[in-house]
């Protein structure tokens, strides 16, 4: 059978072993460096200036503590799992559902695509992540999902918390020039070099943080009702634009065939337990290893 269509490269292979590690680093570079950014300016620029009470104040630091600790833990969990699938069998009469990657040379199973920056074959594949440095599939999706769920919590709490802070310290937020100049690169460097709306370099690094908060909180609340809306379906991507559905056993049984039985779990704090997906027909074959 043939590579799937999503096998296919939309970039030029020179241009992917060029850049490739340069878009990767610079990926997680941004993630590492705006929650450093946030943590800076929400505890030593914000808080002191937002909250009265050291009580309110430790609220909000363990508040994005809690936030910080999930975030981190989910991404290491989902960065150092991986969902390919790398038998290298060619199967002398291979079920009728799986197909023959001829990038990978081997048999794959339903529901697995070959992803050109992996350059293999991922189970249940959901789409590449640079922040993650690997496709987000069978094994891992359990992580991602959380992950950008803490990552809206913390992005959204910042970019509330920096805006009242700035309103109050910086210039006020209404519908005039001054203000829409003021936020908009390259307002507040003028301002600071003119010396105009007090700019401090703790003010100039919220402003900055601002910008990375508010895309990061619309992008990764469309991501998480996304996946869920997805994964309550028992869909992939690829699968809900083809309109595939003969993978989904219920609502119920979709998450937990993604998360476990005690599913909730995964959103309270980091779990390194197994997909149960790993014994079903579509994931990872038990009659491959006796091969």
């Amino acid at each position: 059978m043939e590579v799937s269509e999503r096998s296919k490269g939309v970039f030029p292979a020179k241009f992917i072993n060029d850049y490739l590690w340069l878009i990767q680093y610079s990926a997680v570079g941004f993630y590492f460096l705006l929650t450093f950014g946030v943590l800076y300016s929400c505890i030593f620029v914000a808080y002191p200036q937002v909250f009265d009470t050291l009580e309110q104040k430790y609220a909000n630091i363990i508040y994005l503590m809690y936030v910080l600790c999930n975030m981190m833990g989910n991404f290491f969990l989902g960065s150092i799992t991986d969902s390919s699938f790398k038998t290298g069998y060619v199967l002398s009469d291979p079920p009728k559902t799986w197909m023959f990657c001829t990038k990978c040379n081997q048999h794959t199973p339903p529901r697995s695509h070959h992803c050109f920056i992996c350059r293999a074959c991922v189970l249940k594949q959901d789409h590449h992540c640079f922040f993650f440095t690997r496709c987000v599939g069978l094994r891992n999706q359990k992580y991602f999902i959380p992950y950008v769920l803490y990552v809206f919590l913390g992005s959204f709490h910042a970019l509330r918390t920096i805006l009242v802070y700035l309103n109050t310290t910086y210039v006020p937020l209404e519908w005039s020039f001054y203000c829409i100049f003021s936020y908009l690169f390259p307002g507040p460097i003028y301002n600071w070099y003119w010396d105009y709306g007090d700019v401090t370099f703790g003010k100039f690094v919220s402003i900055s943080v601002l910008y990375g908060c508010f895309s990061t909180t619309s992008g990764c609340l469309f991501l998480f009702v996304g996946e869920m809306f997805l994964v309550a379906r028992g869909q992939t991507p690829y699968e809900f634009g083809k309109g595939i559905r003969k993978y989904s056993q219920g609502v119920y049984n979709n998450y937990k065939q993604v998360f476990g039985k005690l599913f909730p779990l995964n959103f309270l704090f980091p779990l390194p337990n197994k997909t149960k997906e790993e014994k079903s027909p579509w994931g990872e074959p038990t009659f491959y290893r006796s091969i």
